[in-house]
């Protein structure tokens, strides 16, 4: 790909003709107007296995060359050269943010960081 040309995202749809798979565009967008999302419904964590009541819903980019998840209302994000090193930067630091924030008690925290314990405590259903 050459270092100047623009790259998008597109939607793409799928289907059968004469038993062959074949597809075509619906939609083109370019990457100023739309990300990726991730979205996952179970956060695995080195020791611990997140069963989420909701997906954790995520911004997900390539900058550079480097793989970003986001997720602005926990104020969380992984990095990484890979996509599978960035979804694990992402449960790691989520693993630890439901640590501490759930190891304190909640006279201790600002008011910001007691929202984001309720967030992160709305989202987790069961720990395994």
């Amino acid at each position: 790909m050459e270092a100047n040309s623009n790259t998008g995202v597109a939607k793409v749809k799928f289907y059968q003709s004469n038993g062959k798979t074949k597809h075509r565009s619906v939609d083109v967008f370019s990457n100023k107007h739309i990300s990726l999302e991730y979205a996952p419904d179970v956060i695995v964590a080195e020791e611990r296995k997140y069963l989420l009541k909701v997906p954790v819903r995520c911004l997900f980019e390539k900058e550079a060359d480097y793989y970003v998840i986001q997720n602005e209302v926990l104020g969380i994000i992984g990095t990484g050269l890979s996509e599978e090193i960035a979804v694990q930067a992402f449960a790691e630091e989520f693993d630890h943010l439901y640590q501490v924030l759930n190891g304190l008690n909640d006279v201790s925290l600002t008011a910001h960081n007691k929202q984001i314990k309720g967030f992160i405590n709305y989202y987790v259903e069961k720990i395994e």
